[in-house]
């Protein structure tokens, strides 16, 4: 009798050289969307107060590909930004210590050039102006899921408090996307970021560090003199807020388990909440967190 296992891993296998040989030769047009994918989407989100979603790839050689659900943003995004944003976008998850998931507002999530502020500016008309992304990491790419919503009074919450809701969201399209033939060839086109004279992004300032700052008191918004968070506090609750676990905060702080957990323990008596998650729902809007984030 056959080993099930075993089956399942020899056909995953083959499943995966066929995604391989399919991958075609770089091309230059970039993105894909389809009415296959959106009604795909729709099925997916359509019981919950979400509107857009979008799966990528980013690949480690420099290319990528991504398919999104509203053909209309595609198109005005293709035509008045795409030349002066793609590269900062995809350098943000090719060279970031983004783990897991990230919370993110167009406004602060790769600092404020012209280029980024007019995108800002039409994405909150388009109602994509917040969101959360889940990275994969693979040996070739990261993988990208990204969530937003028209509806921003406590969409952050609602990221914060359906984490594990949205993971399952994420697998159940993958499934859908990689069982259609056409969605799935699709996805394995890679594309070719513009870089040429006419096209030459500007690289963005140089980022701040968190050392920098030289803070070593945060009110992160109080008014209580009294109630502040230190400085290894606020790092942890930073971490945190990127997904990181008590595990690798102590790994990227060079600190035991134990004493993060103290850290943390600490911000949330000054916090008045009772669990890490509390903390999440509770900082994830908070604009000052927001700038901080970008001095990790």
């Amino acid at each position: 009798m056959t080993n099930n296992r075993s089956f399942l891993c020899y056909n995953e296998i083959l499943f995966f050289e066929l995604i391989h040989n399919e991958i075609m030769a770089i091309i230059e047009t970039p993105y894909n969307f389809s009415a296959e994918f959106s009604k795909l989407c729709h099925e997916v989100l359509s019981k919950t107060p979400l509107d857009y979603f979008s799966i990528s790839r980013v690949y480690k050689n420099g290319t990528y590909n991504a398919l999104m659900t509203d053909p209309k943003w595609v198109e005005h995004y293709l035509a008045n930004h795409y030349n002066n944003t793609i590269q900062p976008n995809v350098k943000h998850y090719q060279v970031s210590q983004v783990k897991d998931y990230e919370l993110w507002s167009l406004s602060s999530m790769y600092g404020q050039s012209q280029e980024m502020e007019a995108l800002y500016q039409d994405c909150c008309l388009f109602g994509y102006s917040n969101g959360i992304t889940f990275v994969e990491e693979y040996d070739d790419c990261y993988e990208l899921y990204w969530f937003s919503s028209s509806c921003k009074e406590g969409v952050d919450h609602y990221f914060i408090e359906n984490i594990n809701y949205l993971r399952l969201l994420t697998l159940q399209i993958k499934e859908k996307l990689l069982n259609d033939k056409q969605l799935r060839h699709e996805f394995a086109k890679a594309y070719q970021i513009p870089n040429d004279g006419h096209n030459q992004i500007t690289e963005p300032r140089a980022k701040l560090s968190f050392k920098e700052l030289g803070l070593k008191q945060f009110y992160l918004g109080g008014t209580d003199k009294q109630n502040y968070f230190t400085e290894k506090e606020t790092l942890c609750l930073l971490y945190l807020i990127k997904g990181h676990t008590i595990k690798s905060i102590a790994q990227v702080m060079q600190l035991s388990p134990r004493t993060i957990e103290t850290h943390l323990n600490h911000i949330k008596f000054k916090s008045k909440v009772n669990s890490l998650n509390d903390l999440r729902v509770k900082f994830a809007g908070n604009n000052f967190v927001k700038s901080l984030l970008l001095t990790l």
